[in-house]
């Protein structure tokens, strides 16, 4: 993974007045916290519609490998997907997020004279985007700087998806399932669709990262 790569083409977002991406800009604090909830929403209705009760890596890195995967799928029709061996979770972060960023840095331009990228809102991959870049965190003074997604973010908090971490594959909880679902009904007709699209390849590729990973 030398610098020419797209893993170290990249962005991580910093924040900041001045380092504005296209999908995060803004800073209303007001549509910042629908925009939190949105991406929260679009995050819990993947996972169920996509995941559901087929059983998916422990580790958030892998299975934000999963989805991304299933993105790049639905945009391309390329379904040979490379599954990474003997590489650290962080460096497999940068690689899922170096694919996503190659495909769709461009996404509004693109949107435009392309006609695969019509099949997502500007809306719904804006939330993708943001979901999957990896972000700067400081914790509790300079010795505890991090840069992790959202979606590794929120798959490990607290309120944690899977149903446990003894093994590298399992489940993800019924309550994420059972949310998700509803907040799936709860979308536009359009982004419903977008979801189902993206779903439908999840289940295969999990079953590919599962085997790759259990070995």
């Amino acid at each position: 993974m030398g610098k020419n790569s797209v893993i170290e083409k990249a962005p991580i977002y910093f924040g900041g007045e001045y380092e504005k991406l296209w999908f995060i800009g803004g800073d209303d604090e007001y549509k910042d916290h629908k925009r939190y909830e949105f991406d929260d929403n679009i995050m819990e209705a993947l996972v169920a519609i996509g995941i559901g009760e087929n059983r998916c890596p422990t580790e958030a890195q892998w299975t934000e490998f999963c989805i991304v995967n299933a993105v790049v799928v639905a945009l391309t029709g390329q379904t040979t997907i490379i599954v990474p061996k003997n590489i650290s979770l962080s460096d497999l972060e940068k690689y899922s997020w170096g694919k996503l960023w190659d495909i769709l840095k461009n996404f509004p331009q693109d949107r435009e004279t392309k006609k695969m990228y019509k099949k997502f809102s500007i809306e719904f991959i804006c939330s993708i985007m943001r979901i999957f870049i990896i972000s700067h965190h400081a914790v509790d003074g300079p010795g505890r700087l991090y840069n992790q997604s959202y979606f590794i973010t929120r798959w490990t908090n607290w309120d944690h998806y899977p149903d446990w971490f003894n093994d590298k594959v399992g489940n993800v909880r019924l309550k994420h399932l059972q949310r998700g679902r509803e907040v799936f009904l709860s979308f536009s007709k359009e982004i419903q669709e977008s979801i189902k699209l993206i779903s439908g390849f999840i289940p295969p590729i999990l079953k590919e990262v599962n085997l790759a990973i259990k070995k």
